[in-house]
């Protein structure tokens, strides 16, 4: 699915997993330093770099200080980085963001929070 792979590719992205090229053949991703490092780890240590990687990721960062939370941030997350309503208030005010985005994007950064809070 062409727009699934998308927001995949958009999230690893945001996750600095992969980085987005273009050339002359057209646009391809390419694994970032971390992102070498995350496949290369074993299941513990993968854990560990996602963790950081995702606590430490520019978004979450503008999310936990529009919401006030201290940054960085660490486990265990307050209860406002787990809730996609506050988050969608969090991001609001971002320029091009319709309702629906807007919901998707809290949604999927709700959800990260709270697979990191789990882990």
């Amino acid at each position: 699915m062409p727009r699934e792979g998308f927001y995949y590719g958009a999230a690893a992205c945001a996750l600095r997993l992969v980085r987005k090229r273009e050339s002359a053949e057209g646009v391809f991703y390419e694994t970032t330093v971390f992102g070498a490092d995350w496949v290369a780890a074993d299941g513990p240590e993968q854990k560990k770099l996602m963790l950081q990687r995702t606590l430490d990721a520019p978004h979450v960062k503008f999310v936990a200080f529009s919401l006030g939370e201290a940054v960085p941030l660490s486990r265990p997350l307050a209860r406002s980085m787990l809730d996609s309503t506050r988050i969608e208030s969090a991001i609001a005010s971002l320029p091009d963001l319709g309702p629906r985005t807007r919901h998707r994007r809290a949604s999927t950064i709700a959800s990260w929070m709270r697979t990191v809070d789990r882990l």
